[in-house]
């Protein structure tokens, strides 16, 4: 560094030098400060412009693979129960989300293989049974009928053909429920129907019963030229157990109303009884196959506990909902809601 000497001196030229000298520290320093200032500018801008950068890519690439989980949660979301052919659409990406995708279409085609698996077991044991339970059925009928069996014996035979007529039921109720399932009956068969004169068709098939019980059966409008376009199996599997299971776990001397209307574009059908059951308290698991009300396994009522089962899954197949919900304590009410055109 130049430094300015202040030692007095008689010769004017040496005098100039250092005037020169201390002008040119004085420069240098002043260019120095500059260049430094200059250069903190441009490193402040450096990484402003490169933060600025960063998180533009950050918010694209964020914003790319965003969308991309989206458009797999809903596809996720949007898979139905029964819909066991549905799967993921691949991306054709070879990266994190891309292994997700096949990852989730490798779970859905083992679910798929498992559950296919358990209904052509059920199915084939259904129809195994079938064999032996009818022959159980024509060799105690035939001598209790011509009164072979002695007095003593009769009570005890006539309560295996009745547990043995429960298991003929029950039987059957697994092949239709597994027939449903399986897509034997679906809604191919596409008819319109009129809704009036389908339901007192269902009503006579449960008069017998609801008459036995003292039950009183009333519809509620229920118009005659309502049309619905179903099928007409299915609808008979849907409308006829619910009819049958209202009766069933109806209270003696108690009520049975059904009520079909339009709404919008949709037709819904409500079937309401009386009941003095105990139910639980999330209605949804009554679809469940087995699955009873509390009551009517202590009173030891007639009947599998797949009728809902049954009913659910005749709606699913043909696009429509079933639901379950207690107007009040003393009331269940099964609602079917037909999509319509």
């Amino acid at each position: 560094s130049v430094q300015e000497d202040t030692v007095e001196t008689s010769d004017p030229e040496s005098t100039v030098t250092k005037i020169e000298v201390t002008h040119i520290g004085k420069t240098a320093s002043a260019m120095t400060d500059s260049f430094i200032t200059m250069m903190q500018f441009i490193s402040i801008g450096t990484f402003i412009i490169f933060a600025v950068l960063s998180l533009i890519v950050s918010w694209l690439v964020g914003s790319r693979l965003s969308k991309r989980v989206a458009k797999i949660s809903k596809q996720v979301e949007a898979l139905k129960p029964g819909d066991l052919d549905a799967r993921i659409a691949p991306d054709g990406s070879d990266d994190e989300i891309g292994k997700l995708i096949e990852s989730i279409n490798g779970m859905l085609g083992r679910l798929q293989n498992a559950t296919e698996a358990e209904r052509r077991f059920v199915s084939n044991a259904s129809h195994e049974l079938r064999t032996p339970i009818a022959a159980v059925a024509t060799n105690l009928d035939a001598p209790l009928s011509q009164g072979r069996f002695p007095a003593d014996v009769e009570p005890a035979i006539r309560r295996a053909l009745a547990a043995n007529r429960r298991g003929s039921d029950l039987v059957q109720a697994l092949l239709t429920l597994s027939r449903i399932q399986s897509g034997v009956i679906d809604a191919e068969d596409v008819t319109a129907l009129q809704l009036a004169d389908f339901i007192d068709d269902e009503l006579a098939e449960v008069e017998e019963q609801a008459d036995k019980r003292n039950i009183l059966v009333t519809t509620r409008d229920v118009a005659g030229d309502v049309q619905v376009q179903a099928s007409k199996s299915l609808m008979d599997l849907a409308i006829g157990n619910l009819l049958r299971n209202a009766i069933m776990h109806n209270i003696s001397s108690g009520t049975l109303d059904i009520a079909a209307r339009q709404e919008h574009c949709a037709i819904i059908v409500t079937i309401t009884n009386s009941t003095d059951e105990t139910l639980p308290d999330d209605l949804m698991n009554l679809k469940q196959p087995f699955h009873r009300g509390e009551h009517s396994r202590i009173s030891a009522e007639p009947g599998v506990g797949l009728g809902l089962s049954i009913a659910d899954a005749a709606c699913e197949a043909m696009g429509a909902t079933l639901e379950l919900d207690r107007p009040d304590e003393q009331s269940f009410r099964a609602t079917i809601t037909i999509a319509s055109a």
